[in-house]
C-alpha cells in the first residue's frame, strides 16, 4: 500500500479506466454536502485529509501509445469522479481551466479518467466544457450532472484553495498486477460491503476480457443499457415485503429459478449464477446463454410492470396485467418466475387460462388469510414439472399427494364465506381484494372509470375510533367484542378516491355519508363503486356490515370461481 496524493494518481502518462461493467455514478446530495464541507475544513485548517483506499489493476498498453500506464479502477470510481467534477467547477470559477487540465489531463490531451459507458458522455461533456442543452436534457436525471450542478451552486471560492487541496488530500493505493485474479478481488470487495447488484457482478463475470466487448455491445448493452429509458427501466426499484431490488435482478432471479435445479435465495443469487454458468460450461456457449437471458428479458419488459399500481387496470379477467397488481400491490413476486416460464413456453390460450386460475387461487387464499410461505417451492415445482396447461395446473393444485399440497389448498366456497364473516385483513390486502373485485365487476359502460390502485385509499366505514360518534345502545362485553370484530371485517371497508377529512372520517353515519357542508363524504369519494352501494342505507351498523359481507363473499365466489 502506498500513500498517494492527487498528482500521484492523475499523471501525464496514465489513463485510468472505469470498466464498462462497473455501476453508474451513484453519489447523491448527502455525499456531496459532506465532501464539500470536508474540503472547506481542509482549506481552513491546512490539515491532511484521507480520502480512503483505491484499488487499480495494471493493463496492457499499446507500444505505439503516448500513454504507457493504463489501469482499471476496481474500487474508487465514486470518489475519483467526484474529485474531478469538484476540481473542474472550482478551477472554472477561478477562471483557471488550464490549471485544471495541467493536473487532470494526460499528455495525449485526454481526461486521465475514462468513465464507464453509462456516464462517459455526460462526464466528458462536463469536463471538456461541452455541456450543451441537448446533452443536459438527455441526462437530466443522471447523478454526474446532478453532482456538477450541486458544486456549481454551492462552491464558495472564498473558502477553498486548490493548491492546498492538491497538497493535503491523499489516498492509500492498492495496485494489482496483470496476472492477479481481478474477479477474486472484486468478489472480496463486494463481500466486505461495496454492495453491487447481481447484474453488475454478472456483467463483470461474463465480459471479463477485452475480446468480450463486441459481444457485450451486441447483447447485454443492446438489451439492458441501449438508452437512458431502457436503463432506467432495468434500474427501477421494486419492493416485495421488506425486500427491495431492481427489475434486472428480479429478471435474473427468475431466469435462474427456471434453469437452475438447486435451491438458492436472492441473497446468494450471484454465487448461484456463477455455479450454474460453470456447470453448463458457459465459456463455450456464452452467446447462446445471453440470447436466452435476453429472450426472457423481452418477455419481462413487455409483461412485468412494477409501476402497475400507478396505472389504470383495464383488463377485467385472465391477464398478466391483473397478476401484476398481485405481484407488486400485494407482495407476491414469488409467482414471477413461473409466469415468465408460461409466457415463454405456453400458447396464448393456455396463458390466459393459467393467469386467470392463478389470480383465483392466490386471491381466494388471501381472502382466507392463508399462508404464502410455501409458494416459492410450489411455483418452482410447476417449472420443474413443465406445467403449461390449465388442466396440468389444476392437477398440481388439487393433487393432495404433492409435497407442497398440505399448505397449498384451494379454499372452497364455504371457507370463503366463513373467512369474510370471521377474519380481518390488513389494509393492504383489503384494498387489493376490493380493488380487483371492483375492476372485475364493472360493466364496460359504467358511469365512472376505475382508477389506478394507488389513487385509492382504504377506509373503515364504521371508524376504528367508533366510540366517539358511534356509541352502542347497550354496552356489554359481548357487544363490545362483536362491535370490534365487525369493524375489522372486509364488509366494513371500502376503497375511496380520496382520503376523508379527519373531521368526517369519525363522524356519525349521516355526516360521513353526505359530508358536513365543508368537507365531502362518501357520497363524493365512494360514488359509483359497484362493491359498495350505500346510497339507500340510513344507518351503518353490524347488520349492514353482515349484509355487505354476504354480498362480497358472493362476488368473490362468483368472480374467483372454482366451478
Amino acid at each position: 500500500m502506498d500513500k498517494a496524493r492527487i498528482d500521484n494518481i492523475f499523471t501525464k502518462g496514465r489513463c485510468i479506466q472505469i470498466p464498462f461493467f462497473q455501476r453508474s455514478y451513484v453519489w447523491d446530495i448527502e455525499n456531496w454536502e459532506r465532501f464539500l464541507e470536508d474540503m472547506e475544513n481542509v482549506c481552513e485548517n491546512k490539515t491532511d485529509y484521507f480520502l480512503g483506499t483505491y484499488i487499480m489493476k495494471q493493463q496492457d498498453a499499446s507500444s505505439f501509445s503516448e500513454i504507457g500506464d493504463v489501469r482499471t479502477v476496481i474500487d474508487g470510481q465514486q470518489r475519483f469522479t467526484t474529485i474531478l467534477i469538484f476540481f473542474y467547477v472550482l478551477y472554472n470559477k477561478l477562471n483557471q481551466v488550464q490549471a485544471f487540465k495541467d493536473t487532470f489531463f494526460n499528455r495525449a490531451g485526454q481526461i486521465c479518467l475514462k468513465h464507464n459507458h453509462n456516464d462517459v458522455e455526460i462526464f466528458e461533456a462536463i469536463i471538456n466544457g461541452n455541456l450543451f442543452d441537448e446533452i443536459r436534457n438527455k441526462y437530466k436525471n443522471n447523478q454526474v450532472l446532478k453532482a456538477y450542478d450541486y458544486f456549481n451552486e454551492n462552491i464558495n471560492i472564498e473558502k477553498l484553495n486548490a493548491s492546498t487541496l492538491l497538497n493535503k488530500l491523499y489516498f492509500v493505493g492498492i495496485d494489482v498486477q496483470q496476472n492477479e485474479d481481478e474477479q477474486q478481488i472484486f468478489d472480496t470487495i463486494n463481500s466486505l460491503g461495496v454492495r453491487l447488484t447481481t447484474a453488475e457482478l454478472l456483467k463483470n463475470y461474463l465480459f471479463s476480457n477485452v475480446d468480450d466487448i463486441k459481444l457485450y455491445n451486441d447483447t447485454w448493452k443492446e438489451c439492458f443499457e441501449k438508452d437512458v429509458d431502457t436503463k432506467n427501466f432495468w434500474d427501477e426499484q421494486i419492493t416485495s415485503g421488506s425486500k427491495t431490488r431492481n427489475n434486472i435482478d428480479m429478471l435474473l432471479y427468475s431466469y435462474l429459478s427456471i434453469f437452475y435445479k438447486k435451491e438458492f435465495t436472492i441473497e446468494t443469487l450471484f454465487n448461484s449464477f456463477k455455479e450454474y454458468l460453470n456447470e453448463i460450461n458457459y465459456k463455450n456457449n456464452k452467446k447462446d446463454i445471453l440470447d436466452e437471458i435476453i429472450s426472457y428479458a423481452k418477455l419481462y419488459k413487455n409483461n412485468i410492470n412494477a409501476s402497475c399500481c400507478d396505472e389504470v387496470l383495464n383488463e377485467k379477467c385472465n391477464s398478466i396485467n391483473r397478476l401484476n397488481i398481485i405481484f407488486f400491490g400485494l407482495d407476491t413476486t414469488t409467482m414471477i418466475p413461473y409466469c415468465l416460464f408460461v409466457l415463454k413456453n405456453a400458447n396464448a390460450e393456455e396463458q390466459s387460462k393459467i393467469f386467470g386460475f392463478l389470480e383465483t387461487y392466490i386471491m381466494r387464499r388471501m381472502v382466507c388469510d392463508w399462508s404464502s410461505k410455501n409458494y416459492n417451492n410450489m411455483f418452482q415445482s410447476f417449472i420443474r414439472n413443465k406445467i403449461l396447461t390449465l388442466l396440468e395446473l389444476k392437477d398440481e393444485i388439487y393433487n393432495t399427494k404433492k409435497e407442497y399440497s398440505k399448505n397449498a389448498k384451494m379454499p372452497d366456497d364455504k371457507e370463503i364465506i366463513d373467512s369474510v364473516f370471521l377474519n380481518g385483513h390488513t389494509n393492504k390486502k383489503a384494498k387489493g381484494i376490493l380493488y380487483l373485485l371492483e375492476s372485475a365487476s364493472r360493466e364496460d359502460k359504467h358511469c365512472t372509470s376505475i382508477l389506478a390502485l394507488n389513487k385509492y385509499d382504504l377506509e373503515h366505514i364504521m371508524p376504528q375510533s367508533w366510540e366517539i360518534n358511534w356509541a352502542l345502545d347497550e354496552v356489554s362485553p359481548e357487544k363490545l367484542t362483536d362491535r370490534n370484530n365487525h369493524v375489522g371485517l372486509l364488509g366494513n371497508k371500502t376503497i375511496l378516491t380520496s382520503k376523508l377529512n379527519r373531521a368526517i372520517k369519525n363522524a356519525e353515519w349521516n355526516i360521513k355519508k353526505n359530508g358536513n357542508g365543508v368537507q365531502k363524504g362518501l357520497s363524493e369519494y365512494a360514488s359509483g363503486l359497484v362493491t359498495f352501494d350505500f346510497k339507500n342505507i340510513n344507518e351503518w351498523n353490524e347488520n349492514e356490515i353482515d349484509i355487505r359481507n354476504a354480498q362480497l363473499a358472493e362476488l368473490i365466489n362468483q368472480y374467483w370461481s372454482i366451478h
